[in-house]
Order: C-alpha cells, then sequence, then structure tokens
C-alpha cells in the first residue's frame, strides 16, 4: 500500500517537478511529531528505509561504484543515488558533469572526457567503463597543474585568447559581459559586504588580471594591489523604473581588457531593507563555474566579517594563470594534432548555411542588439521531450539548441 501511493505521488510530482526535485523516498505517517511549543519535530522523524520505499533502488557494489556513487551524492547534492539512476534524470548537466571529472580524477587517478556522461550516463556503467581501463593499464592522465614559479610573461588559455581577438576586433561590444543581479532583503552591513569583495579580489588572480600585448602576444598583466571600493546608489525615493535604468547602464558598459578592472560591482539601495547588489563580469575572466564559487565566497566572508570573525576559507593551491600556462605546456602540436585532424575531416568540403527564418532582413554589419523571449512549455510536453533527451543522450539544452 505505501509503495502504492508512493508512486501516485512521485508520477503527480513528474508533471510539476524537474527531476532532481522529486524526493528518492516517501515516508508516510499518521501523524506529525511536534516539538512543545507546537511546531514541527524534524529530529523526530523516522529515518527512511531505501531498501522498502525505492524498489528500483541498487547500491553500490564495487569500491569504484561506491566513490562514484559518493562523487554524485556531492557534486548533485541529492541524498542517495542508485548505480542505476541516469545522471541527467537527477539533475546532471555538463557543467556539474566537469566537477565530478575533476573529482574522479583526484579519487581514482584516471582521467576521462565529459563525453562519457553521454555513453555511460549511471553509475554501473561509468564505474564498469574505468574498470576496463584500469585493468589495461589506460589512465589517460595529464599533468597535475602546479602553482608556477616567477613568470615574465603569462600565456592566455586558448579561451581566453579567442576573447581576446574578439574583443580587439570590436572593442564597444559588450555581448560578453556576464551581469547578475543579487537581491538583499534585510540589514546590510556595507562595510561587511565591502571587505568581503576585496577579498574575493585578493584571493582569485583572474579577477584582478588585464590582458595587454606584448611583442604581438596577448598576455596577462596580474595586478597586485587592488583597492575596491562599492559604488552605492541611494534611490529610496525614486522609482523602479530610475534603478532598473541604473542597472541597464551599468550592465551595457564596455570593458577595456588592458586597464581597469573587469570585475565590477554597484550596489543600488531600493528600500529601507531591499538592495540590488549589482555584477558586471567580462567573460574572459569569468563563467558559469565561477558563479557558483563567487556566491559561496561571498556569503561566507560576509558573515564572517558581519560577526567580527576570521572567515574560514581554505587557500587556494592553483591559480588561473597556473592553468593557462599548464594548458600551454600540455596542449603541443604533437598532444593537439588528433584533435585537429577530427575537426579537419569534420569541417572539409562545402558546409551548410544556417539560415534561420528571421522576422527581417540581417544587417551587412552584425550588431549584436537582440531580446529574450519567455514562454511556458506544459508539464505533458517537458515531459516528452526530457524523455526524448534521455532516450537519445542528449541535454535538454542540446535538444533546444538544435530545435531553435
Amino acid at each position: 500500500m505505501c509503495q502504492k501511493i508512493s508512486q501516485e505521488i512521485r508520477e503527480y510530482l513528474q508533471h510539476k517537478l524537474p527531476a532532481y526535485m522529486i524526493p528518492y523516498v516517501f515516508v508516510p505517517l499518521e501523524y506529525f511529531p511536534l516539538t512543545p511549543n507546537g511546531k514541527i519535530n524534524y529530529s523526530a522523524f523516522p529515518e527512511p528505509d531505501v531498501s522498502t520505499f525505492q524498489s528500483n533502488y541498487i547500491a553500490p557494489r564495487t569500491p569504484t561504484e561506491e566513490i562514484i556513487a559518493n562523487i554524485w551524492v556531492q557534486v548533485l547534492d541529492i541524498k542517495n543515488v542508485g548505480i542505476n539512476d541516469n545522471f541527467f534524470e537527477v539533475g546532471g548537466h555538463s557543467l556539474l558533469g566537469t566537477q565530478i571529472i575533476s573529482r574522479i580524477r583526484d579519487s581514482l587517478n584516471i582521467e576521462i572526457p565529459l563525453k562519457l556522461f553521454f555513453d555511460f550516463p549511471t553509475i554501473a556503467k561509468l564505474a564498469e567503463h574505468i574498470e576496463s581501463r584500469k585493468s589495461l593499464n589506460i589512465s589517460g592522465l595529464s599533468p597535475i597543474i602546479e602553482p608556477r614559479k616567477k613568470q615574465k610573461q603569462l600565456p592566455l588559455s586558448f579561451a581566453q585568447e579567442r576573447l581576446w581577438f574578439l574583443t580587439k576586433l570590436e572593442p564597444k561590444r559588450t555581448d560578453y559581459n556576464m551581469p547578475f543581479i543579487l537581491e538583499i532583503k534585510g540589514l546590510l552591513n556595507i562595510v561587511a559586504l565591502e571587505k568581503s569583495i576585496n577579498t574575493i579580489i585578493e584571493r582569485h588572480e583572474i579577477l584582478r588580471t588585464n590582458f595587454s600585448s606584448i611583442d604581438g602576444k596577448p598576455t596577462q598583466i596580474i595586478n597586485k594591489d587592488i583597492n575596491f571600493k562599492l559604488s552605492i546608489d541611494d534611490l529610496r525615493n525614486k522609482k523602479e523604473t530610475q534603478a532598473n535604468k541604473i542597472v541597464n547602464q551599468f550592465t551595457e558598459r564596455p570593458f577595456d581588457l588592458a586597464k581597469g578592472l573587469l570585475f565590477s560591482v554597484k550596489l543600488l539601495q531600493l528600500d529601507t531593507k531591499v538592495y540590488w547588489l549589482i555584477f558586471n563580469i567580462h567573460h574572459i575572466i569569468f563563467d558559469g563555474w565561477s558563479y557558483e564559487i563567487l556566491q559561496k565566497e561571498l556569503f561566507t566572508l560576509y558573515q564572517a566579517y558581519g560577526q567580527e570573525k576570521i572567515p574560514e576559507l581554505g587557500q587556494i593551491p592553483i591559480q588561473y594563470a597556473d592553468f593557462s600556462l599548464w594548458q600551454r605546456h600540455w596542449f603541443t602540436e604533437q598532444n593537439l594534432a588528433s584533435q585537429l585532424n577530427y575537426w579537419k575531416e569534420q569541417l572539409k568540403g562545402t558546409l551548410p548555411i544556417l539560415q534561420l527564418p528571421t522576422d527581417f532582413p540581417r544587417p551587412s554589419l552584425q550588431t549584436y542588439q537582440a531580446d529574450s523571449y519567455s514562454w511556458h512549455l506544459s508539464s505533458e510536453l517537458t515531459t516528452k521531450i526530457k524523455s526524448f533527451c534521455q532516450q537519445a543522450g542528449v541535454t535538454l539544452f542540446m535538444t533546444f539548441f538544435n530545435g531553435i
């Protein structure tokens, strides 16, 4: 009876929530245990019995499966995972996959490509593949990234060089700005906030890096002393349209890669206890993974400084410039030959031209002016699309991008 009810709840939630938000186990209770104050006593809840309430769950059977399962639990932030659970069904995507690959490298001393999550999306299949590679003594490990010694000229990574080149072509373009806003409600300790941002800039060299051309080659210039001052606008007696206008002006400002911070922050006070903390960061020093790191460190530092405590943040073993040097040393012409040959083969001959059915003729000069459009898909269609993605072994992003 309990399993039937659990299955009915699960089927209902599949139409309302993404897969990673659906609980693994449902525990029926006759009543909620209460504290003496009449509130729900969460600590008195019985421990869920996975074996009873989730018949599809299979626990790790080998040390490799157990290590991978623990990594999934930590990265995906879920309480439990079975060896036959699909990586993408439990909330996985390419960025999280990259983090899992990094931890697998550290724990199992083996290098695996991101593509394996599509070929082997379960712990059982992934562990089997890793064991077969280890039995053949194939680790695929690249050299360890180590902290650099004194280096006169620091090269850019391949990704940075591409962005640097595009920006040199069109210095006023802002499509590689990465703006976002954190809304803060409550009393705000501005001194602690400013000190927190300063600490983050000090910790991460990339946030105080500029990019200049030396002898015709782009080079990273890491600035040592940065005294960040938080810009504050008081809009308590202004309309929200004024705040939106300031946000647009702030986030559409082009960066000069050769000078000035490529990491800018502004604080807008909209009401006595309502603030917008606006970030505008150039993509050459920031990406989607960076966002989570920045947010976690900001919260940790702000809490510590607000209580006049020493922040508990570990030392950063390597900086992004260390990665750039490692990449340049490791990916030589010889190591890149197979990848270059692959793409030469894929791109040979006459390539098709993508002609999207746009409403208006394309301008002769690309302007990068665009807008966003949002719409809602029904729960039934969403379920079908997710099912298609799982069968095809692709992500939602890949499906929608090709659908456009």
